[in-house]
């Protein structure tokens, strides 16, 4: 096995699009697939109060019972991600690895690319402009300025190219 290419994946049909264009780049490479998705921390800390102590009800009925920990929303948002890319996974053939991260989406992909040791970073751009893009960012941008690797940055207009076999139109985007 040569090495690992990190498909980064936000959960839309548009970021599905650089699967296969990544399964064709390892099967060549024999490399290994990383799906990757990154859970963004974005729930609000729940505020903790204290444990009430059991107080006895007058009318004989059950005490109440202590205060319980808050469900971790952010435990079901990794549990729904493994289970999209396990739903991604099953239509692939070859060695394939699943992530799952939490934080920030660009420091998470780079990061995930480095601990696994990437040769590159697959993922496809939503292709936003003027004011959309100052206001939402870009994820991709981010990872092409600080990503160790190579990333192949696929704009939505390209990846029909791409998936027909045309490699050379659906190359790396500055």
């Amino acid at each position: 096995m040569a090495g690992v290419i990190v498909v980064a994946l936000d959960g839309s049909a548009l970021s599905e699009e650089a699967v296969p264009v990544a399964a064709r780049l390892a099967g060549e490479r024999d490399a290994a697939l990383a799906l990757l998705r990154v859970v963004p921390t974005s729930h609000p800390p729940i505020a903790e109060y204290p444990a009430m102590p059991l107080v006895e009800n007058p009318w004989d009925s059950p005490a109440m019972p202590a205060a319980q920990t808050p469900p971790d929303p952010e435990a079901e948002d990794r549990a729904q991600a493994g289970r999209y890319l396990e739903g991604v996974a099953a239509h692939l053939q070859g060695p394939t690895r699943l992530m799952v991260r939490e934080g920030r989406a660009a420091e998470e992909i780079v990061a995930a690319a480095r601990d696994a040791g990437a040769e590159f970073i697959v993922m496809t751009t939503h292709g936003r402009r003027g004011l959309a893009r100052m206001v939402m960012g870009s994820v991709a941008d981010a990872v092409v300025r600080t990503s160790p690797v190579p990333v192949v940055l696929m704009r939505p207009h390209r990846i029909a190219a791409a998936q027909a076999g045309d490699a050379g139109r659906a190359s790396p985007v500055p």
